[in-house]
């Protein structure tokens, strides 16, 4: 029978924040006022009851509340969801905002669960930070990737498809998996003619690379999960990092628990790693 197990997030390349006082921020020049806008993210809660902010530009904001529900909220207006308890797993969270018409949508993986209709609008342009607000309250605790700002509406069926950065409307795309010197992190637009520099800083989130746990149909387990807080460890083979891998079924032996955290150097990573079975 099939014997393949994935874990529950397909990206190669996240950020960890602590929740106290990790985010990304210094990104300028995403101006939404006034229009209609989609904003996508990928988030791994580590816990709940807590609020826990991805996104936020002025008084707009985008995240979890104490009591585990799920906002997106501007200019006074707020729109949320039913109580989730998501601790713990990668969620697609989807806002989209219509301008012309004042419809306003929450979608978690891609099916739609809460919407309202506004009189508001997104009035502020300056600072946008992922993972707290621009006041710097209210820091998300967790795992955030691929966030994307469309300056149009989109429903879910547009946004399956992976992205080049070249698309239409694209307006913002941090992957958060590239990463230049200062621990700027990409944005993937900047290639287009009419693109600015979305770029941003990241100050205090740990760089992950933890998707890649599989047990193959010949009992093979390849994992891969990597880390790091300084992005040059992977090139000293001296250096010490950490590896937390997972699978999303079943037990590791070594660790009597689907995960397992190692410490070493690369050779001493790779050896553990070629000890390890599962069940």
């Amino acid at each position: 029978g099939e014997s393949r197990h994935h874990l529950q997030t397909p990206h190669q390349g996240v950020l960890h924040f602590d929740g106290v006082d990790d985010y990304v921020g210094d990104i300028a020049e995403v101006n939404l006022v006034g229009e209609s806008f989609t904003i996508e993210v990928w988030a791994r809660r580590d816990g709940e009851n807590r609020v826990d902010t991805l996104l936020g530009q002025g008084d707009m904001s985008l995240g979890y509340n104490a009591d585990n529900t799920f906002s997106f909220s501007f200019d006074g207006s707020t729109l949320s969801t039913a109580v989730f308890a998501d601790a713990d797993e990668w969620h697609h969270w989807t806002a989209s905002f219509d301008a012309t018409s004042g419809d306003r949508t929450l979608y978690r993986d891609g099916v739609e669960v809460a919407s309202d209709n506004t009189s508001s609008s997104h009035q502020s342009s300056g600072e946008l930070t992922i993972a707290t607000t621009p006041a710097f309250v209210n820091y998300f605790s967790g795992q955030i990737d691929e966030v994307r700002i469309w300056n149009t509406v989109h429903s879910t069926t547009d946004l399956e498809a992976p992205l080049a950065g070249t698309e239409e409307s694209l307006l913002a795309y941090w992957k958060l998996n590239e990463i230049n010197e200062g621990d700027r992190i990409i944005d993937a637009t900047q290639d287009r003619p009419e693109a600015k520099n979305h770029d941003g800083t990241i100050f205090g989130a740990t760089r992950l690379s933890d998707f890649n746990a599989i047990v193959d149909e010949d009992g093979t387990l390849i994992l891969d999960g990597i880390s790091i807080g300084d992005r040059d460890t992977l090139l000293d083979p001296t250096a010490v990092m950490t590896v937390t891998a997972s699978v999303s079924h079943g037990e590791l032996s070594a660790s009597g628990s689907n995960s397992i955290t190692i410490t070493g150097t690369q050779a001493q990573i790779n050896s553990a790693l070629h000890d390890l079975s599962y069940a």
